[in-house]
């Protein structure tokens, strides 16, 4: 039995829509097929099959796609990394949220603008094979920050990786791409 109510239509004043509401009963009875059916149904797909299924995602179906063409004569086809055009945008966005004239600003402040950055960037480039890249942009960020650090207490010098090591980068909080990449496994049959 669905519950029925009437909404009001947007951009329609004084005018309503019906809306359809499932019930606890209605919940139950489909849950309930869905329990029955779904074996069923599983066992006739082929291992290839993506759509619509319990555990399997487009993720999963392009990650199979990669590695069956990237079996054809041992090339290397449908990588997914960050392009170097990319990798360039990020690494200007990292210059321009570590110019010497915010040297001014705490650290914590840059930490702050640098991490939605980081976090979405990664976030969009994780499943693949963006490993060495996140590894450089990593090394990037660390260096940015160590030569904003040095210019804002007055230290000169490249030697900067003695200064300011991983634990410093570390208690700063920056979000660390390194470790983030997620490989899917492929269900596609061999």
């Amino acid at each position: 039995m669905l519950r029925r109510v009437k909404i009001p239509e947007p951009g329609w004043p004084g005018e309503f829509r019906p809306l359809s509401i499932p019930t606890v009963a209605d919940r139950v009875v489909m849950t309930a097929a869905k329990l029955v059916l779904e074996p069923v149904f599983e066992a006739q797909f082929t291992e290839a099959s993506y759509g619509f299924r319990p555990r399997r995602s487009a993720i999963d179906a392009c990650e199979a796609v990669r590695v069956s063409v990237n079996q054809w004569r041992g090339k290397y086809y449908l990588q997914r990394w960050p392009s170097a055009r990319v990798t360039r945008v990020l690494r200007d966005k990292v210059r321009a949220a570590t110019v010497i004239s915010k040297a001014e600003r705490p650290l914590s402040a840059v930490v702050a603008d640098l991490n939605p950055v980081l976090r979405g960037w990664g976030a969009y480039f994780r499943n693949g094979n963006s490993g060495r890249k996140f590894n450089a942009v990593d090394g990037y960020v660390h260096e940015r920050l160590a030569i904003l650090a040095s210019r804002k207490h007055g230290l000169r010098g490249r030697n900067w990786t003695t200064r300011f090591t991983y634990g410093w980068i570390t208690r700063l909080r920056v979000y660390r791409l390194t470790g983030t990449v997620r490989r899917a496994t492929a269900h596609a049959s061999r």
